[in-house]
């Protein structure tokens, strides 16, 4: 009887591993997360504190400049300098990422809703109200760290 407990028990467990593991995986992806709304809310992260963000690269920064004011995106939604916005080359549109100036150590979320920036060395460009939010506007450029949350 207890061997065929055992026996009974292997399958169970194998499958409650497996399925831990793929609802794992599936809240990590960040296709599957909602869409964010465009805001600096720290504290709508979709994934718990443990699951904390990954540097995905560091580098080069710059933000718009306000003639792309009210011209469409790469994702399609019109360019808002106020909003909490920025432009990867790669991310998927609707990504949210931490950037944090090296410089000076604040940092801001935004969410990646364009592609480039298209100047050689430069990993991301924010809106201005993000780069106003971590010191950016005065210089223009900094060196940062880029987290997906």
């Amino acid at each position: 009887m207890a061997l065929a407990r055992k026996i009974a028990i292997r399958p169970f467990l194998a499958t409650l591993v497996s399925t831990g593991l793929l609802l794992t995986a599936y809240c990590l992806n960040p296709l599957n997360r909602p869409a964010p709304t465009l805001s600096n809310d720290l504290f709508s992260c979709s994934l718990p504190a443990r699951f904390a963000s990954r540097v995905l690269e560091t580098g080069q920064i710059s933000y718009y400049s306000q003639d792309f004011q009210g011209k469409e995106t790469a994702s399609g939604v019109d360019f808002n300098k106020n909003a909490f916005t920025a432009a990867h080359p790669k991310l998927p549109f609707n990504t949210r990422v931490r950037v944090t100036n090296l410089e000076n150590g604040k940092s801001v979320v935004v969410t990646i809703n364009d592609r480039g920036p298209f100047v050689k060395n430069r990993i991301l460009d924010l809106s201005e109200a993000a780069a106003k939010e971590i010191g950016l506007t005065h210089k223009g450029t900094a060196r940062a760290k880029v987290a997906v949350l």
